[in-house]
């Protein structure tokens, strides 16, 4: 079987990737080829080559393996960009699905009974910016399944967090 045609890069931007792999603390985790991986499945494997040094880190699987690619692609330029891309570009329906399962139970915390959850989930929200803003205006336009009102619930989480998040910005 043929070697994939990796993107060949500079010296200099060689530098920029492993300062960035650094800073993400890569090189902390990472081990040795030489040694057995041991991999569940399904995985994403991050692999720094250089000469006989290789480093590989098992990424996981999900939305913080995404933003790790999202985080070296911003390093990244010419056809190890373009490369980069194509290979987060191929993640397109399962980030969704994954930012979906991540922000959904914060949605339904600003619901809760208790103030300090509300608050709490409005912060994760606020910090998760505007994917959360997305779903909530989405969940927002959700019908009242059991009376088939196609308007908002008056006891539906995102009823609600409208209030939540209107509170925030307001003088």
């Amino acid at each position: 079987m043929p070697s994939p045609a990796w993107p060949k890069i500079n010296e200099a931007r060689a530098k920029t990737i492993i300062d960035h792999l650094a800073g993400d603390g890569f090189l902390d985790r990472a081990i040795d080829a030489n040694l057995e991986l041991q991999l569940g499945a399904p995985f994403c494997l991050l692999r720094v080559k250089e000469d006989k040094l290789q480093l590989f880190e098992n990424l996981g699987w999900g939305l913080p393996m995404l933003n790790r690619l999202d985080g070296l692609r911003k390093v990244l330029d010419g056809n190890a960009a373009k490369e980069m891309d194509l290979l987060v570009g191929q993640f397109s329906k399962l980030r969704t699905r994954w930012e979906k399962e991540t922000i959904a139970p914060l949605i339904r915390q600003l619901g809760d009974d208790k103030l300090q959850v509300r608050e709490a989930a409005t912060q994760k929200l606020i910090e998760r910016g505007e994917v959360a803003h997305r779903l909530l205006r989405a969940t927002l336009q959700q019908p009242d399944l059991d009376q088939g009102d196609p308007r908002p619930h008056q006891n539906y989480p995102g009823r609600r967090s409208r209030l939540l998040w209107a509170k925030r910005g307001d003088p």
